[in-house]
């Protein structure tokens, strides 16, 4: 884009007016430009500038007038944190409200959409291995790979003190209801016989002298009244998620393979217990189990998505997989901020995070897809 007259430039494509104009209200479109000047008729395209537009506002007024950004109707698509800081009352800075204009549709995604339409029928290499058969015809695919959509991120072991504590993996949602990955049972759950091997239910740690302490990740074994492991063809990318001890530990651990003599399940990661509770869980990310509607697979090493839409998806209805491993928002030491009538979604980290911060009001927003 060419710098426009009466602008300086203020980096690479960015250019900024010599005196911020129009009020107390500062807009965005996705049709703007970032050398706007935030004005109705001028605004700038994205929420980072806005807020840098803010920023000299509060500098340049001192007023405690609120300040608003004002966010036109569309899609903004966020890969980077905004970052908002130092945005006080206490210190005569004004506060600031981020809202959509009037009755406008806005939507902050750190996802990509797949429209519905654009899903082809699943290939015969994929759809003959799945156990229902009836289920294979439903079955759709799309190429992520040729989309430019690399970045599946990583499955990892979850649960109270025991995580992994690494960002979410890509997850898929239609049209803002999150979708299953592909499971079994598809509802209700499944449980084990005996434990063979209990583990240890502690995070990894040394002892003084540096060895590694038992833990989480000795893993565990038990055994089970069914056979269905034995129809899946990768157990070593299967994972349990549920309750394998006490039932305020809702867990999420790694298989390592399947005994089909002894009927074993072997967990690379995880402890078992029978104190508390009765055991309760499922079985994920298994390619053969996609038979029901609304579950998903992502093959990583194809990079292909394969869905079963459910049937409330319409000709119009779009997936959405998470991208962004960044929080959308973050605030830190702010007092006295609105965001107002917006839609946030599509992230693996967190929509909104604050540190520091007082009077935050999230009003009339649907936040999901994190």
């Amino acid at each position: 884009m060419e710098q426009p007259d009466g602008y300086d430039a203020c980096g690479a494509g960015c250019y900024q007016p010599f005196l911020i104009t129009g009020g107390q209200k500062i807009y965005v479109s996705p049709d703007g430009g970032d050398w706007g000047d935030g004005s109705v008729g001028a605004p700038v395209q994205t929420l980072e500038k806005a807020v840098q537009l803010a920023a000299v506002k509060r500098g340049e007024t001192g007023s405690t007038d609120t300040i608003d950004i004002v966010l036109r109707g569309g899609l903004y698509e966020l890969q980077d944190t905004v970052r908002l800081s130092g945005i006080t009352e206490a210190s005569g800075a004004a506060p600031l409200r981020i809202k959509a204009y009037d009755n406008e549709k806005v939507r902050l995604t750190g996802g990509k959409d797949i429209p519905l339409s654009e899903m082809t029928a699943a290939d015969a290499a994929f759809t003959d291995q799945i156990i229902d058969p009836s289920a294979a015809p439903l079955i759709l695919q799309y190429d992520l790979k040729a989309a430019g959509i690399t970045n599946f991120g990583e499955i990892s072991r979850r649960g109270y003190l025991i995580s992994e504590n690494k960002t979410a993996q890509a997850e898929v949602s239609l049209d803002g209801r999150t979708q299953q990955l592909a499971a079994w049972p598809n509802e209700d759950f499944v449980g084990l016989n005996k434990i063979v091997k209990e583990g240890t239910r502690k995070a990894p740690g040394v002892d003084d002298q540096g060895a590694a302490k038992p833990s989480i990740t000795d893993g565990c074994s038990f055994t089970v009244d069914y056979d269905r492991p034995s129809y899946w063809s990768n157990a070593g990318e299967t994972w349990v998620s549920g309750v394998l001890g006490p039932n305020f530990f809702n867990d999420y651990y790694p298989v390592e393979r399947f005994d089909n003599a002894t009927k074993t399940v072997y967990l690379r990661e995880g402890a078992a217990s029978s104190d508390y509770s009765k055991q309760f869980f499922r079985f994920e990310n298994i390619p053969e189990e996609l038979d029901a509607p609304g579950e998903y697979y992502i093959d990583r090493t194809r990079g292909m998505l394969y869905y079963y839409p459910p049937a409330y998806a319409a000709d119009s209805s779009k997936l959405t997989i998470s991208m962004s491993e960044n929080d959308l928002i973050r605030l830190e030491n702010c007092e006295y901020i609105t965001f107002e009538n917006i839609t946030f979604d599509g992230g693996r980290a967190s929509a909104i995070v604050g540190k520091n911060t007082d009077h935050i009001t999230i009003k009339n927003c649907d936040i999901y897809g994190f």
